[in-house]
C-alpha cells in the first residue's frame, strides 16, 4: 500500500521567498533523482507553512530516500541553510494512502485539505464512512483521495484537488444544496473529536506521475 511522507516547514515571516527558493531547488533535485516529490504552501489557513511530500509506493522507497543525499540530514550544508529560515523545527508526518485522486488531464493548482479526527470510541466507524463517501464522490468524477496518518497528528486526511479558487468557489456552492452530503456530515458530526480542520494549499511543483 503506498504512503506519503509530509514534511511541513515553517517559514520565519522575513524569509517565505528564500526559503521556497530553497525548497523548489530542493524538490526538483530530488525528483531528478527519481524520487516522487512535490512542494505546496499554505494558500488559506491558520499557519501558513510549506509542505514537502514524498510519494513512496511501499516504505522500502522511504528506506531508499532516507539513505540518499536527497534526505536533508545527509546534506549538512543544507540544513544549515534551512535553519537560518524556519521559525521553529520541522514537523514529519507519515500518512497511508487508502484512496488516490482518479487521473486528470492536469494537475492540480490547489488542494482543499480536511482533517477529520474520530472520537476513541467511533475510529472505525467515522473510517468506514468517510472512505465509503470518498468512494462514491470519485465514482462521480470528484478529484478527491483519503488518507490516514500512521505518525503524526492523528487523523483522516481527505484532499480535494482543483485547478483554481473558481473551481474550488463552484464546488462549495454546490455542496450547500447537496442534500447526501447534508445527511452524511449530519450522521458524521456526533462521531468526531472536534470539528474538521480545513486548509487550502496551493501547489508550487507538481508531484511527477507514476
Amino acid at each position: 500500500m503506498p504512503y506519503v511522507i509530509t514534511t511541513k516547514v515553517y517559514a520565519q515571516p522575513t524569509k517565505q521567498g528564500e526559503l521556497r527558493a530553497l525548497l523548489e531547488g530542493r524538490v526538483r533535485d530530488g525528483q531528478k533523482a527519481g524520487f516522487r516529490l512535490n512542494l505546496a504552501t499554505t494558500a488559506l489557513g491558520a499557519d501558513p507553512s510549506f509542505f514537502v511530500n514524498l510519494f513512496c509506493a511501499d516504505l522500502a522507497k522511504a528506506d531508499e530516500f532516507r539513505a540518499s543525499t536527497q534526505f536533508p540530514a545527509n546534506d549538512p550544508a543544507f540544513m544549515g541553510k534551512v535553519t537560518q529560515l524556519v521559525r521553529q523545527p520541522a514537523q514529519n508526518q507519515l500518512l497511508q494512502v487508502l484512496s488516490s485522486p482518479p487521473p486528470a488531464g492536469s494537475p492540480p493548482r490547489y488542494n482543499l485539505v480536511g482533517r477529520i479526527v474520530g472520537q476513541p470510541a467511533h475510529v472505525l466507524d467515522v473510517l468506514d464512512m468517510v472512505r465509503s463517501r470518498v468512494q462514491e464522490e470519485q465514482a462521480a468524477g470528484a478529484r478527491v483521495g483519503l488518507s490516514r496518518v500512521v505518525a503524526g497528528e492523528p487523523g483522516l486526511r481527505v484532499a480535494r484537488q482543483f485547478g483554481s479558487m473558481a473551481e474550488l468557489e463552484t464546488w462549495i456552492a454546490a455542496t450547500e444544496s447537496d442534500a447526501s452530503r447534508l445527511q452524511f456530515v449530519r450522521k458524521l458530526t456526533p462521531m468526531l473529536a472536534e470539528p474538521v480542520q480545513y486548509e487550502v494549499r496551493e501547489v508550487l511543483i507538481a508531484m511527477p506521475p507514476a
